[in-house]
């Protein structure tokens, strides 16, 4: 069964997106203690703490009415995948008035938050990037694409990593181009292969668009985990793979064991980012999700 709406209601007017309107609109249906986790905020929602155990995104309404698009495309990927052990679904969905109030399992923390606090161990390292391939190739495997694959979208429940925020999840024969803008192919790249290549489908451009940003996610990651290293410093290691990959870690002190499970992952990076975006103009095939245990290799 898919997502059912408690109220059905017909927008006429625009509101403006604020949390005072977002917060109004949620204490209209629900008698619990509200919190405000402004510093989980995305530009396409406010998410509340409602008691102890669940937290609540509304979607304001607006005359775009994208909010008939978020509740199209979860209860869609509700039918099609029902339950599962990779991504953080919806319990239910309120439609008020004014809003779209989707009530979800209190998770712990996103991704980005989990690595300024803890150390992680190599193991460890290799464990959370499988997960976050898990779930994207589980997506694919049922036809959909998730359109905002980033470590901020990946959030920890119990030491378990869980792909969320699939309010831009669609079909993926479906073509319409959605995402963060770091975690996109540039755009020059991005009008040659959508204008001029009539000879790839849909599907494969948008699960190349989710290739992509999977492989910026694993280069950040890498990077954020790294001990010792500043975002500069990051970034300067992300340049030297990108140019030399077998120059290694060498300015940083990783051990061995730490140094294999980096090794294997930037090769993904490099065939997701670099190499992917010539073989566009090379009319080659891409690099997916099926190739993973090629790369690392």
């Amino acid at each position: 069964m898919g997502l059912q709406c408690c109220r059905f209601a017909t927008v006429e007017t625009y509101r403006p997106k604020t949390w005072q309107e977002a917060e109004q609109d949620l204490a209209s249906v629900t008698n619990l203690k509200l919190e405000a986790l402004k510093g989980e905020a995305g530009p396409n929602g406010f998410p509340f703490k409602v008691g102890n155990s669940s937290f609540v995104k509304v979607v304001m309404k607006n005359r775009r009415k994208r909010y008939l698009h978020v509740l199209t495309n979860l209860n869609q990927l509700k039918r099609a995948c029902g339950d599962n052990d990779f991504l953080i679904m919806p319990k239910k969905i309120v439609e008020t008035d004014y809003a779209l109030h989707m009530h979800f399992d209190m998770c712990d923390m996103d991704l980005v938050k989990y690595l300024s606090i803890y150390s992680v161990s190599p193991n460890t390292r290799d464990t959370i990037l499988g997960r976050i391939v898990d779930a994207v190739s589980y997506l694919h495997d049922h036809g959909f694409v998730h359109r905002d694959v980033k470590l901020e979208n990946v959030v920890m429940k119990k030491g378990v990593p869980y792909l969320c925020d699939l309010d831009f999840t669609t079909d993926a024969d479906l073509v319409d181009f959605k995402g963060t803008h770091h975690y996109m192919p540039p755009q020059f790249v991005m009008n040659t292969l959508f204008s001029n290549r009539p000879d790839i489908e849909n599907s494969v451009k948008n699960r190349w668009l989710d290739c992509y940003a999977l492989g910026k996610s694993i280069c950040n990651f890498l990077m954020y985990s790294s001990p010792g290293i500043d975002k500069k410093t990051g970034m300067d290691i992300h340049d030297l793979w990108m140019q030399q990959p077998q120059s290694s870690f060498r300015s940083v002190n990783v051990n061995e064991n730490d140094l294999i499970v980096r090794t294997k992952w930037w090769k993904v990076v490099i065939a997701f980012c670099k190499e992917n975006e010539c073989r566009v103009f090379e009319y080659s095939p891409f690099w997916t999700l099926n190739d993973i245990d090629t790369l690392k290799s």
